[in-house]
């Protein structure tokens, strides 16, 4: 670290206004007077909001690009993203390649939804380092938020060529799949409104992303042709659902079982409800209608020993547990309801 910035780090520690005193507190207002670091005496004849001392954050960094970057990225933490740009900004104007920054100011940019910007900075970071995970995954979500989900795919790929395992990138992938999948369906429903394969798939994608009062009119309209549809029946059941509509959801699923009764989701769904209602005796039934069928659901093995457990029937509990954690030793809640019944 040169003499310069050997300088320009102590005055960053000093309050602009009273440069004896140690800068205890940071404003965020960028029309401040006092340019961001204050100290106490500045505080009780200044309106601003002050957030505690950022000395111990910065007082371990060697060189001012790293103070800048830091005090940018407490702002970030707090949600203050304009604010944060700005030191960034500054970071940035004494090394224009430093990567945390370009990348952090890109995070900013995107919280903003200014995705294009962002998209531009991590393009950056990829001329520096190529295979710079983080700009990689960024870099695809940009491009998802915008609604180039072609070209958002290519870059999770490159992401999850470097990790398998990213979970942010296999979802994002699989979000813009779901979403050319509706754009597909569209087109083909512009065509023909009665093509009934295309409104149930558009009505999954929806429920996938959330959007269930949409989904459920895909399925209403293939109930219209063909009121027989089971899936279609179990799907709105499903949103109903998840729009806390327990009571309509039995409805549609009872309907649906009517028709195939030996339907292990529909099954396990309807349990799920009855359990969610009180109705324990009831749910229990549904759970072992299912395991009547496939004795290693896991899902309704543990659905059961919950159910069993809300009845205090805690040994009846352990064994159903037992025999869940015999097929799924990984099973994140299995081990804690073990232990439950215990007591």
């Amino acid at each position: 670290m040169n003499q310069n910035d050997s300088t320009q780090e102590n005055q960053l520690q000093k309050c602009i206004q009273h440069p004896e005193n140690d800068a205890n507190y940071f404003c965020i207002d960028k029309d401040c007077e006092q340019k961001g670091l204050c100290c106490d005496k500045c505080i009780n004849k200044n309106s601003h909001f002050f957030h505690q001392s950022l000395v111990q954050k910065i007082s371990d960094l060697s060189g001012t690009v790293n103070t800048l970057f830091q005090i940018g990225e407490y702002l970030r933490d707090l949600g203050e993203y304009t604010n944060a740009l700005e030191w960034y900004d500054q970071a940035l104007s004494i090394n224009p390649q430093h990567i945390d920054s370009l990348i952090y100011k890109g995070d900013c940019l995107g919280n903003l939804n200014q995705f294009s910007d962002a998209q531009k900075l991590y393009d950056q970071v990829l001329t520096i380092n190529p295979q710079n995970f983080d700009s990689l995954f960024r870099k695809g979500e940009c491009l998802n938020y915008l609604g180039e989900y072609q070209d958002a795919q290519k870059w999770y790929n490159q992401a999850l060529i470097m990790n398998p395992n990213h979970v942010g990138s296999l979802f994002g992938k699989g979000e813009c799949l779901t979403l050319i999948g509706l754009k597909q369906y569209d087109l083909v429903l512009v065509i023909n409104p009665q093509h009934l394969d295309s409104q149930y798939r558009k009505g999954e994608c929806l429920s996938y992303l959330g959007y269930f009062l949409e989904a459920e009119k895909c399925f209403d309209q293939v109930l219209v042709y063909n009121h027989q549809h089971v899936e279609s029946l179990f799907r709105k059941g499903e949103c109903l659902r998840k729009l806390g509509r327990i009571f309509d959801a039995l409805k549609f699923y009872d309907e649906a079982l009517s028709i195939s009764p030996q339907h292990i989701d529909l099954l396990f769904q309807k349990g799920e409800c009855l359990s969610s209602l009180g109705l324990y005796a009831d749910a229990l039934k549904y759970y072992d209608l299912v395991l009547l069928i496939n004795p290693q659901h896991i899902n309704s093995l543990y659905g059961k020993g919950i159910t069993l457990l809300s009845l205090n029937q805690n040994k009846k509990a352990l064994i159903v547990f037992k025999l869940a954690y015999l097929e799924l030793t990984n099973h994140p809640k299995i081990k804690e309801s073990i232990k439950q019944c215990n007591y």
